[in-house]
């Protein structure tokens, strides 16, 4: 299974309110469909597979902390990590373009493709 992850942050600017429409419009043109939309912290996507390229799942959440507001990606697919993942791993690199060309700020503070898997709950 891959899975890639990421954290992106505004520095001193703030994503809005309702930061789930615009990166639901903004994902929509890479083939993912929200399936759960709300006002925060959370959205989920899919984007259909065929049997020559694997199902994606996107969950996007709001991420707050002492720069300002950000977004915590994580794209998942069961395609194989021992191969490398190339078809998800494009995918994701996509989404990230794509979410910095909608908030031109949206910097990248960690890509678990470049940086190490995100560590959770102290393992």
């Amino acid at each position: 299974m891959a899975r890639f992850d990421a954290i992106l942050s505004l520095g001193n600017g703030s994503l809005g309110r309702d930061w789930c429409a615009p990166v639901a419009s903004t994902v929509e043109p890479l083939g993912f469909v929200a399936v759960g939309v709300s006002r925060g912290p959370c959205m989920e996507a899919v984007r259909s597979g065929d049997i020559r390229l694997p199902a994606l799942r996107l969950v996007v959440i709001e991420h707050h902390n002492n720069s300002g507001d950000g977004l915590e990606v994580s794209l998942t697919s069961a395609e194989s990590m021992a191969g490398g993942a190339g078809y998800t791993r494009q995918a994701f690199a996509d989404l990230i373009a794509s979410l910095q060309g909608r908030w031109p700020g949206l910097t990248v503070v960690r890509r678990s493709d470049l940086d190490g898997p995100l560590i959770r709950g102290g393992r």
